[in-house]
């Protein structure tokens, strides 16, 4: 990992700054010896700005401060180290002092690599019996993992945990992570058009206005006005599709009447271009009323019906409203086993909307088999190298990097990306979207390089094949922004979190939900970087748009007002921070569960601002 020569401070806690310098002190004292210092984190980004600052103290004064990474196939510190000695003999010289930083040990979580022994086994193996090996170095060495980490050591490896030259424990980034866009992108959605993606809005209106002229009450009006708001939808056009979508809607009930099923099916169109728009409470009363209609036509169990029960537990999932997703969620995978069988396409595609629903709500040893369930259908129905089953395997690599098991998740990831190559080209969205989650799981494995080449690929394909002012290719702008956030190379992540914003802004409107994590992404770059002014605003503007679409429990929202709590209390206007925190940690115990990565962080933060109060109160 190369750490870029200058990089802004970052804003420590009391406490890690306390740490901190401890780290530094024990570095100092113990440079011509063998000295293992255990230094623990749980977020990469912030943990390599620790890296970063300490070396940028160090380097200055004549100590040299290589980074090495433990080898996945042979997980040794011994071996680590003599790979560094080798490519570079001088650092054993003695003209200069050493430190060496060495990462990698959490990316060993959950790895067999076709092994008896896990790759995570193998390494607390090696180093409970090197301790005399390891004495041949001479220099201090800071081996940084995870709390999970660290405590396995202490566990597994007593004799290596117990001549520990010392443990520095950092804590958690402040502010919950900005999302990247990887997400399972297969729910079941359905329109009445057979417009092609290239259909022109000006052909299908001249297409009407031909038939009004000739049959005002033709029955194919209808269909065309469907077609005409698709393209509309298509082009994101949303006004011009929410005017042919509410008139289709109005031809189909002043002919069909309110409780056909065709009526349904144009309430769900338009439902679903609000969703689309993130106008989620607009959205939630039509796709309500075709899920009734369908009911009261079709029956509890068809298959339609399942469809409306699958849409409108998608819009409660989008609003954070798990617990009443997941009843929806059941209900349409129910009915779908009973009407079509375990071994339907269909099937498979509930088990995967009810299986993302529990990974988001942490509740990864239930979403697990379902995933698995989903992927077997799939390639049992469809084939080995079907579409879809490349959409199983990305869900399922997913959910493997939500739990960090990320030597499972990338062959996965590759599978998926090397299928949709096959199938549908270089060149397709879909590949583009298999291409970014790669990246992103190699940013999070700190694999940067490799992230960096993927992220610019899926770029290039988004801008090729969607424009350069497309919602998705503003998301690739995003997530290319936020490994170089997390590179440290602040000033082009600026640059590409701002062009992400002005399209969002452009294409989708200064409302959207999507516009508001724009802006929060570029707030937590300024605030990250000490830019504190410039990030306030930000986080506010974010913060009204979440409460006015996506309402005040939303998890979005509480992501808002914790980030801005945060802000004001590293200006020290505590206040400010616990009057805005507060019941922010209950939002996300009912909505997320306290055991969700969110919740956990936001006590934190709560905790932090509730102990600065008590200093100054």
């Amino acid at each position: 990992m190369n750490l870029p020569d200058s990089a802004p401070a970052i804003a420590l806690t009391p406490e890690d700054h306390r740490q901190l310098r401890r780290l530094l002190w024990s570095i100092r004292a113990n440079l011509s010896q063998f000295n293992l210092l255990i230094a623990i984190c749980d977020h990469r980004p912030y943990r390599d700005r620790l890296i970063r600052t300490y070396t940028q103290e160090l380097t200055p004064e004549g100590i040299v401060c290589p980074t090495v990474h433990l080898d996945r196939e042979q997980p040794s510190l011994k071996a680590c180290l003599q790979t560094l000695i080798a490519a570079e003999p001088a650092l054993t010289k003695g003209n200069s002092p050493v430190l060496v930083t060495v990462l990698g040990a959490d990316d060993l979580l959950g790895i067999r690599l076709q092994a008896s022994k896990s790759a995570q086994e193998q390494f607390f193996f090696s180093v409970q019996w090197t301790r005399e090996g390891l004495r041949q170095f001479s220099f201090p060495v800071v081996l940084w993992v995870t709390p999970t980490i660290a405590t396995a050591l202490a566990q597994q490896a007593p004799d290596f945990w117990s001549w520990r030259g010392g443990v520095f424990e950092f804590s958690d980034s402040e502010t919950p992570q900005p999302s990247p866009d990887p997400a399972p992108e297969r729910w079941v959605t359905q329109t009445e058009t057979t417009q092609t993606a290239k259909a022109d809005p000006q052909d299908i209106e001249a297409q009407i206005t031909a038939l009004t002229a000739q049959d005002p009450h033709s029955p194919l009006l209808v269909s065309l006005y469907n077609s005409l708001g698709q393209a509309y939808e298509q082009a994101i056009r949303y006004h011009e599709a929410e005017t042919a979508y509410r008139k289709a809607l109005e031809l189909r009930q002043g002919s069909l009447g309110d409780g056909h099923p065709d009526t349904a099916q144009s309430l769900n169109n338009l439902a679903e271009l609000y969703y689309a728009m993130g106008r989620y409470g607009e959205a939630e009363p039509l796709y309500t009323q075709a899920l009734e209609i369908r009911k009261g036509s079709l029956g509890d169990g068809h298959p339609d019906t399942a469809q409306s029960l699958n849409n409108l537990a998608r819009l409660y999932y989008a609003m954070g409203r798990y617990g009443e997703a997941e009843p929806l969620y059941t209900q349409a995978l129910e009915i779908h086993k009973a009407e079509l069988g375990d071994g339907h396409p269909s099937t498979a595609t509930s088990l995967n909307n009810l299986a993302e629903l529990y990974r988001v709500m942490g509740r990864y040893g239930e979403a697990e088999p379902l995933y698995t369930q989903a992927l077997e259908i799939d390639k049992a129905e469809l084939g080995d190298l079907h579409p879809s089953t490349a959409t199983s395997l990305n869900n399922l690599a997913l959910l493997y990097e939500s739990m960090g098991r990320y030597g499972e998740a990338e062959p996965l990831f590759t599978q998926a990306l090397e299928i949709r190559k096959g199938s549908l080209g270089d060149l397709h969205p879909s590949t583009a979207t298999s291409l970014n989650n790669l990246a992103d799981l190699y940013r999070a494995m700190g694999r940067y390089g490799e992230a960096e080449s993927l992220h610019t690929q899926a770029l290039e394909v988004r801008r090729a094949e969607l424009g350069d002012r497309h919602p998705d290719t503003a998301s690739s702008l995003n997530n290319l922004a936020l490994l170089y956030d997390s590179m440290g190379r602040y000033g082009e992540a600026a640059s590409l979190y701002k062009q992400a914003l002005e399209i969002c802004k452009a294409e989708l409107g200064d409302r959207h939900p999507d516009t508001a994590s724009s802006l929060n992404n570029l707030a937590l770059l300024y605030h990250a970087t000490g830019r504190y002014g410039e990030a306030e605003p930000l986080y506010t503007e974010a913060l009204a748009i979440r409460k006015a679409e996506l309402g005040d429990r939303h998890p979005a929202t509480a992501t808002s007002l914790n980030n801005l709590a945060m802000l004001c209390y590293a200006m020290n206007r505590f206040p400010e921070a616990a009057a805005m925190m507060a019941g922010v940690v209950d939002i996300l115990e009912e909505v997320l569960g306290p055991d969700h990565p969110n919740t956990v962080t936001v006590r934190k933060n709560w905790a932090k601002i509730q102990q600065a109060m008590e200093g100054n109160g």
